[in-house]
């Protein structure tokens, strides 16, 4: 048996397909500027509710050629980054977890957010292929 990883999918030819079904995360420290102090959180992947709204929000902003079809861009960029991230970004305290708003999020610089959407993309496994085939439903 087979054992990957970097994905939740266990493989081996001759049983078959097998699968973990506990999300993937990674630990995330942010450091509060005012205080210096570090401010633990967890990035999960997303579940597949999560996933198919994050794609319906993305495929409602896209600018389409009404002739060709063609993608031609995003009509509205707000919220996308931060979206998935308060989808996937839980802040750890003493007394467990709580959800980060996309207010938050949005206050923090566009580098941080930017990094942290592209790992929960990553997580989460929405890479191009997967907007695609959406786009296409």
């Amino acid at each position: 048996m087979k054992k990957d990883e970097t994905t939740t999918m266990i493989e081996d030819e001759q049983e078959g397909l097998r699968f973990n079904l506990k999300k993937k995360e990674i630990p995330v420290t942010l450091i509060d500027p005012e205080t210096e102090k570090d401010q633990e959180y967890m990035l999960r992947e997303l579940d597949g509710e999560f996933r198919d709204e994050y794609l319906n929000k993305v495929g409602s902003k896209m600018r389409i050629n009404e002739r060709t079809g063609a993608i031609l861009g995003l009509k509205n960029f707000k919220g996308i980054q931060s979206g998935l991230v308060m989808k996937c970004l839980v802040k750890v305290t003493d007394d467990g977890e709580e959800e980060v708003d996309e207010k938050t999020i949005q206050s923090w610089p566009s580098s941080v957010v930017t990094q942290l959407y592209n790992k929960a993309r990553e997580l989460s496994g929405l890479d191009e292929s997967a907007e695609d085939d959406a786009k296409n439903d």
